[in-house]
């Protein structure tokens, strides 16, 4: 990640929460956005963290401009990458004919799963469930500069229980509860469904 003028202190201020990068992926067709993996080191945890570098920068439906993260265990790099692309794709309105609008408790899913092999088949934008104060970063005046969103793995299972007493708000809260009672681990997107 690296600072423009508008957003000077954001590389920094992604290093600060969520570690050092350690890697850098460009899309092969350039989309005007990069990701780059961190690994946190003030809070030694198995967890990569996906984080997009210049969506800010793109035309999007958002009340303000975003980047997304993906966090999982280490070990699933690949993956985390893969899932922040795609929810990347879906915010800048890739195959669609208009641009989502995108925002806290957005979910998007679908019949085939998101990663090969696995029960990923859809996706939620939330809060941060370890690094809550990486959102919002605040700009030189105090106001939010940019909010980042994570991106939350969901099971097929996940996207039947949200969308079965689905009010459009309080998506996450939901979400939590149900890995609380059933001791998810939500990092995995090797988990079973």
């Amino acid at each position: 990640m690296t600072d423009s003028d508008e957003f000077g202190g954001l590389a920094a201020h992604v290093v600060r929460h969520l570690g050092p990068a350690k890697r850098r992926w460009t899309p092969p067709d350039d989309r005007g956005y990069g990701v780059t993996l961190h690994y946190p080191e003030r809070q030694p945890l198995p967890i990569v963290s996906a984080v997009t570098a210049g969506l800010h920068l793109q035309e999007i439906e958002a009340s303000e401009p975003i980047e997304l993260i993906c966090t999982l265990q280490t070990g699933q790099e690949a993956e985390a990458v893969r899932l922040v692309n795609v929810a990347a794709q879906y915010v800048l309105g890739e195959g669609g004919e208009e641009r989502p609008p995108t925002g806290q408790d957005r979910m998007v899913g679908g019949e085939a799963p998101l990663i090969p092999g696995t029960a990923i088949h859809g996706l939620l934008f939330g809060a941060h469930p370890v690094f809550r104060e990486v959102s919002p970063f605040l700009g030189e005046d105090g106001s939010v500069a940019l909010r980042f969103l994570t991106v939350l793995p969901l099971t097929d299972g996940d996207l039947r229980f949200l969308v079965a007493a689905d009010v459009g708000a309080g998506r996450q809260a939901r979400l939590w509860e149900r890995w609380r009672a059933q001791k998810v681990e939500f990092w995995d997107v090797r988990r079973r469904d």
